[in-house]
């Protein structure tokens, strides 16, 4: 791995972690303080750029990574033979009577901070197998750390379509519009030659620090001043239509409540000009209860379950898995 690859690897899980972060530092400053959050391990992650996409990556397939020992809780994700966070590995052929779903999305679908078995994906797949006895439910869950929307769309046509899903769900935020990973990553790279090697061990930072924050705002501002807004959301509908490519079946795209109107309306358009697509923003906002959120803004275990219970009761309520 050469020394870009390398640097990008330690920035690849941290991007929604440190944007999450300092939006909740920035609201509440006793619920984060010092912002401790970990590198992923080089040996995690492999990289194999397509002719649009130079720096995308995937999971190492059949690995396990752990938390290191100076995080306070203290987590394992399985990576399976096909490189997706989950406990066992999934036929390609479909079973009989199955129904299945992919899960799409970044750092929130893929689990960071719980253990494999309780990111929402795994939890979603639990509660509708005990529910639905008409049908065997699968859930396959796609998210990686640090995806944007482009990357996500990648990885379903390497991953996903072979699975031939019936349901696909894709959780976007904020940062998946405002944030494109191969416009911002060669800037990113440049900053991360300063950090010292202590720093990128320990990825211990603190507001003042000046060198982190010129880090954050190449990932909360490079792309749109690189770009203009204008520009980078026209880009980014673009980006959530190439998932057509590669599926026409039904989609159900879903976000916070709170996210702003200019984001939530790329993902209405998308929603209504494409078929058998819904949009869903009734989620629990998990920020409103710390119980449910982790010091660098992840969903916690309990938060993973509330977001998989949400979207349970509206599977359910508009009867999107058909049970005959």
């Amino acid at each position: 791995m050469n020394k870009y690859g390398i640097i990008f690897l330690v920035s690849a899980e941290l991007i929604v972690i440190f944007v999450m972060g300092l939006k909740i530092f920035q609201k509440n400053k006793n619920v984060l303080g010092t912002m401790s959050v970990y590198p992923i391990k080089k040996e995690s992650l492999i990289f194999h750029p397509t002719d649009k996409l130079k720096y995308f990556y995937e999971p190492v397939p059949n690995s396990l990574e752990y938390s290191p020992d100076f995080l306070p809780n203290k987590t394992i994700y399985n990576i399976n033979g096909d490189s997706l966070n989950a406990i066992i590995n999934f036929p390609i052929e479909k079973p009989l009577d199955t129904f299945r779903i992919i899960t799409l999305g970044d750092s929130f679908t893929f689990g960071v901070g719980v253990n494999t078995k309780d990111n929402w994906p795994e939890k979603l797949e639990d509660m509708l197998k005990n529910s639905l006895k008409c049908k065997k439910i699968e859930v396959i869950n796609l998210g990686v750390p640090g995806y944007d929307i482009e990357y996500s769309v990648e990885r379903f046509k390497i991953r996903g379509s072979k699975y031939k899903p019936d349901l696909v769900i894709w959780f976007l935020k904020k940062d998946d519009f405002t944030q494109i990973g191969e416009i911002f990553r060669p800037e990113l790279n440049q900053i991360e030659k300063k950090l010292t090697q202590l720093q990128l061990n320990q990825l211990v930072w603190r507001k003042k620090n000046i060198v982190f924050n010129d880090w954050l705002n190449v990932i909360n501002n490079y792309t749109i001043n690189k770009m203009g807004e204008e520009r980078v959301l026209k880009k980014q509908l673009k980006n959530l239509e190439k998932i057509n490519n590669f599926y026409n079946g039904p989609l159900l795209i879903f976000t916070f409540p709170l996210t702003e109107d200019k984001y939530q309306s790329i993902m209405k358009k998308f929603s209504n000009k494409r078929k058998n697509t819904l949009f869903y923003d009734g989620i629990t906002r998990i920020y409103n209860n710390k119980n449910l959120y982790l010091p660098d803004g992840h969903p916690s275990k309990e938060g993973h379950e509330r977001i998989a219970t949400d979207l349970f009761n509206y599977l359910i309520k508009n009867k999107i898995i058909p049970c005959n």
